[in-house]
């Protein structure tokens, strides 16, 4: 609490103010060199961050300290980059990756991502669309990633008895389809998806023989029989 007074004399042309009470307040403490404050108190800086003018901050991009109490931070050695601020060890001194976009499709980590150049990276492509034959989707983080191609619609018309049955397929990018009458006779037949989204045709005649084993690589085998079709397998 506090009391104030003032008294005030014309004719000793004097006057005179009082007060009384208490007064506090907090001071920020004097921390060392290489610790920040926090309220009244002194924390020394953990490693990942740098004393800056009596408060402990990140190191920045391409930076670290790997140890505590530092007040500046390494920068990385040559064309290495950190993927992220407070770095805490050279070892995030890494060839940075920016993951690229991918059209009909997605990424995992996601398209402009900075990750390390050792990191994998994973495509998805849409519906009927695929990556090229054989490529795999996983891969180490670079700008050459693979792409997505719409795949090819593949109709399969087979012929037993003058009855012609016709059924269609997606077939991907870059793959073929091989089929063979295995009996009685060997011909062999084959169309390849060499166009993203190509339309393809393919006859195929058993008409040699009342049950003929039709068999293709990439779906399996069927039989002809008697102008009806069993299926078996699927598009791999």
């Amino acid at each position: 609490d506090w009391t104030l007074s003032y008294t005030s004399s014309k004719k000793r042309a004097t006057s005179s103010l009082s007060a009384t009470g208490t007064f506090s307040s907090e001071v920020a403490a004097e921390c060392d060199s290489g610790s920040g404050t926090v309220g009244t108190s002194c924390i020394e800086c953990p490693a990942g961050q740098f004393e800056d003018e009596g408060v402990c901050t990140d190191c920045p991009l391409n930076c670290y300290s790997n140890s505590t109490g530092s007040t500046s931070c390494y920068t990385c050695s040559g064309d290495l980059q950190t993927v992220t601020t407070g770095s805490d060890s050279q070892d995030d001194c890494v060839v940075v990756c920016e993951v690229p976009a991918l059209t009909n499709g997605y990424r995992s980590p996601a398209a402009g991502y900075n990750v390390s150049a050792s990191t994998s990276v994973t495509s998805y492509c849409d519906t009927n669309y695929s990556l090229e034959y054989l490529v795999d989707d996983s891969d180490l983080c670079s700008a050459d990633q693979p792409s997505c191609y719409e795949m090819c619609t593949v109709s399969i018309s087979t012929q037993v008895d003058e009855q012609t049955t016709t059924v269609s397929y997606l077939l991907q990018y870059g793959a073929s389809l091989e089929y063979e009458c295995v009996a009685p006779n060997a011909t062999s037949y084959s169309v390849s998806c060499a166009t993203a989204g190509g339309e393809l045709t393919e006859e195929i005649d058993c008409s040699d023989s009342s049950r003929t084993v039709l068999s293709s690589s990439l779906i399996g085998e069927f039989f002809c029989i008697r102008g009806e079709r069993e299926g078996r397998g699927v598009v791999v």
